[in-house]
């Protein structure tokens, strides 16, 4: 956990000082269109990684010490898959980039740009099942260090992209920052499959094919509904008035939402594993042992850092340059909203450690069906603002639907799943009131203490507290007479 943390911290703020000084050398609608075009190869090459790395993860570290061949076969055609993806993702996006930038987005002079953003696709394509077979072998010093020398590297390629080519030069450094990832990431791969004693041989692969449709298939669907859906949000956003420069806000938020859920996210590659070997193991104490930790550990690092980026959005945001102060509300809603969901981020990481990826992939239905349906409803008069209210209700929804179905197959514990209902029921309430309050928040600063501890209050709730709501919640889900 440690060299997993220190390498994000890093890694990332190296990455938003090269967004500061970008959005500070480009302007408000420059720095948008930089965000629209992250936004399509996200859609893809990204969703394409995520997949074979959730994959690659749970599969590894669920078989590396009982079967470690069938293990390396996984490792094999995570590999391969993710090559694939990302060879057939990169010729689709060189040839719809001009019919994209000039239908959809209305800006044909990106048409460029978007091709030459092909070249991220195909590398985060690769990054994925390279970083999955790394966390599912637990190389996460390893990992460490690469993310800090890639974070390192791309801050001046970032910004003399920026100052030499503008749009497309961004969006080159940001290819070269991926290549050198694959590439650096290829080489600790190697020296950990040989300390390992493994072998690749895709013909041993075609046993585990059928893991391909029953976790990496809906994984893929779901990681594309999420990425659509931020995209077709983003798309609608450039297409109201003014719409780059409020897309340059977006961006500008976006970068501080990337560094706030990446954190949680490194917990999620640690859990993962560890809640797929305890799986494995079939004990169910260890199983709640691991699930209470994970979602603790969760608790502790979501709140605070989601409080204190609210609370300090005015002048975060100013940091891009004076056409972006106005975006603190802004901040507040993306962050917020997204905190809902990673307050309530262990709840999915059971479900994919449990191999529920069907049901994760209906999730996610739902999930962009509210998300771009209240977007559609409230951007007009919202703005970018109008996505993170969107996701936050999204996201309750969510969690409220996946933690009745796993207390009603006794997966988690009613008391778990209560805290975390009110954990994700309060950031959505603290969001609202801060992004008000957001003009008055030296006024709010007093309590700002209380806010950072509330999740405290949540993580260590004695189950007595709780008892007999739980009770009652599980004779319902279950039905037994309470």
């Amino acid at each position: 956990m440690f060299w997993s943390v220190s390498g994000t911290i890093v890694s990332k703020g190296a990455v938003f000082l090269a967004a500061a000084c970008v959005a500070r050398i480009l302007g408000k609608e420059k720095f948008g269109e930089v965000g629209i075009i992250q936004n399509t190869v996200q859609m893809g090459g990204a969703v394409v990684g995520f997949a074979i790395a959730a994959t690659a993860t749970k599969h590894i570290a669920e078989y590396r010490k009982t079967r470690p061949v069938r293990a390396a076969n996984i490792l094999t055609l995570a590999l391969a898959v993710s090559a694939i993806g990302g060879t057939i993702g990169t010729l689709a996006l060189l040839f719809l980039a001009p019919a994209i930038a000039t239908s959809v987005l209305g800006a044909a002079h990106l048409a460029f740009p978007l091709q030459l953003s092909a070249g991220l696709f195909f590398f985060s394509a690769l990054n994925g099942g390279q970083s999955g077979a790394l966390a599912g072998m637990e190389a996460f010093k390893e990992m460490a260090i690469v993310n800090v020398l890639v974070g390192m590297s791309s801050l001046p390629l970032i910004v003399l992209g920026a100052v030499w080519g503008s749009v497309q030069g961004v969006v080159l450094a940001y290819v070269a920052a991926s290549a050198l990832n694959v590439v650096l990431y290829t080489m600790v791969l190697r020296r950990s499959l040989h300390a390992a004693q493994w072998t690749l041989n895709l013909r041993n692969c075609r046993s585990e094919f059928p893991m391909l449709f029953r976790f990496t298939l809906p994984s893929l669907f779901s990681g594309v509904l999420s990425a659509a859906t931020q995209w077709v949000c983003s798309v609608m956003l450039v297409n109201q008035a003014d719409g780059f420069a409020k897309m340059g806000l977006l961006n500008a938020a976006n970068q501080w939402r990337q560094i706030f859920v990446y954190l949680p996210s490194v917990i999620a590659s640690v859990a993962l594993p560890l809640l797929s070997s305890l799986a494995g193991e079939k004990s169910r104490s260890a199983n709640d042992e691991g699930m209470e930790l994970v979602n603790a550990s969760n608790q502790i690092v979501v709140w605070p850092m989601a409080m204190m980026l609210m609370l300090s959005a005015t002048p975060v945001m100013a940091l891009y340059g004076d056409k972006f102060s106005d975006g603190g509300t802004t901040l507040v809603w993306i962050i917020g909203g997204y905190a809902v969901g990673f307050v309530g981020q262990t709840i999915g990481t059971i479900l994919i450690s449990k191999g529920m990826m069907w049901f994760c992939f209906f999730q996610n239905v739902s999930l962009a069906a509210v998300n771009v349906g209240l977007v559609y409803l409230l951007i007009e008069r919202n703005g970018p603002r109008a996505i993170g209210m969107a996701s936050g209700i999204a996201f309750l929804v969510l969690i409220v639907w996946a933690v009745a179905v796993l207390i009603r197959k006794n997966v988690i514990s009613a008391a778990m799943g209560i805290r975390t209902l009110l954990a994700a029921g309060t950031m959505f309430c603290t969001t609202a009131i801060v992004s008000i309050h957001i003009s008055q928040i030296t006024v709010m600063n007093g309590v700002a203490a209380f806010l950072i501890l509330l999740p405290m209050a949540f993580v260590f709730m004695e189950k007595r507290i709780v008892r007999k709501i739980s009770s009652r919640v599980v004779a319902i889900l279950r039905h037994r007479p309470s």
